[in-house]
């Protein structure tokens, strides 16, 4: 069963796109690590994951069915 499902995620920072039309689910009981260079985006991507900065595009989806983030919700 998936806790987070995560569905057509774009994410940008200072203007430079971290993450582009990314789509995967987490299960309970799975681990997850994020690897990468410095400044390529790992806290960016965990404070969307965390709902502390809304994505581009795409949404964030737990298991309850809430959104973290979803972007139709952000007004411009």
């Amino acid at each position: 069963m998936s806790i987070i499902d995560c569905k057509h995620l774009s994410i940008s920072y200072e203007g430079r796109t971290i993450v582009s039309d990314v789509s995967f689910s987490i299960s309970a009981g799975d681990y997850l690590c994020i690897v990468g260079e410095n400044g390529s985006g790992k806290t960016t991507l965990m404070r969307t994951l965390l709902g502390l900065k809304k994505p581009d595009k795409g949404e964030v989806l737990f298991s309850d069915g809430c959104s973290v983030g979803k972007a139709s919700d952000v007004s411009h």
